[in-house]
């Protein structure tokens, strides 16, 4: 029988938090980044099931640096977005995670202090 040790197990017993593995295994919600995450900018949209939909445009944050909105570049030149908090970053994989029917005709969030990058 072989024995296969946890990734949890692993990552104590090389002294690395569990919190920050899992964090990078795992798509994260989006609308829970307090900043941009490093290389969304450029990053592939994917739909729920795996469709690649486009490449990330832009990227709306508040004043803080939050993403707030994610402006996705389509084939054909169409531009759509995705509110945060319908989307996911898979910072493994390069690519946001964007749930079914959240793709909207692009324009600018509704926050006075919202900037594009």
């Amino acid at each position: 029988m072989k024995y296969v040790p946890s990734l949890a197990i692993i990552s104590v017993l090389m002294g690395l938090p569990v919190a920050a593995v899992a964090q990078d295994i795992a798509p994260m919600a989006l609308n829970s980044y307090s900043a941009l995450p490093d290389g969304i900018n450029t990053a592939i949209v994917i739909g729920q099931r795996g469709t690649t939909l486009g490449v990330v445009s832009k990227v709306e944050t508040n004043s803080a640096g939050a993403p707030l909105q994610v402006d996705v570049l389509m084939p054909g030149g169409r531009q759509l977005a995705v509110k945060a908090s319908a989307a996911s970053y898979d910072s493994m994989a390069h690519r946001v995670i964007a749930e079914t029917g959240a793709l909207q005709t692009a324009q600018p969030a509704h926050d006075p202090a919202t900037k594009r990058r």
